[in-house]
């Protein structure tokens, strides 16, 4: 929040809040329900990531969220997370499709998801306030054929 990012957390968290998370995460994790990874350095949370499959008829689908620290990013962090992210989902569940959300205005992270395969499938106007601004947000797929080239190419690098 004091970074001036775009996440929905839009007010400071108590650290009663966060451990009460925390547990809802790791509760998750356990049961299958979700994969968390998470950078540290130094001891300290730099940057996680998470994948969670939809219920019902959206059960085939697996939602990625990510966030990295403001002064870690443009670092491959982001980049590294999300692949490992993408392969684990991928050998959990099976996914049909893997998508995530991103804001129109954060173009690096645009950036860095484009590099990995994915492609903006849909705008959703307006959608996601920002400073008393509404601004776009978009859907973006994995393309999971490209991503898997693109993880060939970097091998051979």
């Amino acid at each position: 929040i004091r970074e001036g990012t775009y996440l929905l957390v839009d007010e400071p968290v108590t650290l009663k809040d966060e451990k009460q998370w925390l547990q809802t995460q790791i509760q998750a994790q356990r049961k299958g329900e979700q994969i968390y990874l998470k950078a540290l350095a130094n001891g300290r949370l730099i940057g996680d990531c998470f994948a969670k499959p939809g219920f019902g008829r959206n059960r085939g689908n697996v939602n990625l969220g990510i966030a990295i620290a403001k002064n870690w990013r443009g670092k491959g962090i982001g980049h590294f997370l999300l692949e490992e992210l993408i392969f684990r989902s991928e050998q959990k569940w099976h996914p049909k499709n893997i998508y995530l959300h991103v804001v129109s205005f954060n173009k690096k992270a645009r950036q860095l998801y484009e590099s990995l395969g994915f492609r903006i499938i849909a705008r959703l106007p307006q959608w996601f306030e920002y400073n008393t601004t509404y601004l776009d947000e978009y859907i973006l797929i994995l393309d999971t054929k490209r991503f898997q080239q693109e993880k060939k190419k970097a091998r051979i690098r």
